[in-house]
């Protein structure tokens, strides 16, 4: 994860402002190290919607199961009916949460991707600069200029 110095900055000066527990180098470490853990938190577990679709799928699972142990009555076997219609339905939404969840996925590791690559070429680019300024105190403007163009 890559904190960056406007962060860092707003982070001191936020924290200066609003909390008043603790001194200022610790508050503003407080502040980024609990929303770096939100972050990650947020990467790595399920979205709420999708856990609480498992829940639902779980507690009707449950039911139906119990359901299916008693003696039915004529009315009891519409319950089951109605409830494994519920538990096709609840699933289907799992199916499309989790399909737009993988999708996300896997644009934010796109996303890392093209970040990661975009740090090499700055840094390729910096290199390339400071090649460009110790070829320029050589006074050889011929590798400057082809450096630079």
């Amino acid at each position: 994860m890559t904190i960056y110095d406007t962060a860092l900055i707003a982070a001191a000066e936020m924290s200066d402002r609003y909390i008043t527990d603790c001194k200022l180098p610790d508050k503003a470490l407080n502040v980024v190290d609990q929303a770096a853990t939100k972050v990650k938190i947020s990467m790595t577990s399920l979205p709420e919607n999708i856990s609480d679709l498992k829940i639902k799928i779980g507690q009707l699972t449950k039911e139906s199961e119990s359901i299916a142990q008693e003696l039915f009555t004529t009315k009891d076997r519409l319950t089951e009916k109605e409830l494994s219609e519920k538990l096709t339905t609840i699933k289907k939404q799992l199916e499309e949460c989790n399909i737009s969840y993988v999708a996300k996925k896997s644009d934010r590791e796109t996303i890392k991707k093209l970040f990661e690559e975009n740090k090499s070429l700055e840094l390729q680019i910096q290199d390339l600069e400071k090649q460009a300024k110790a070829y320029e105190l050589k006074s050889d403007l011929a590798k400057v200029s082809e450096i630079r163009y």
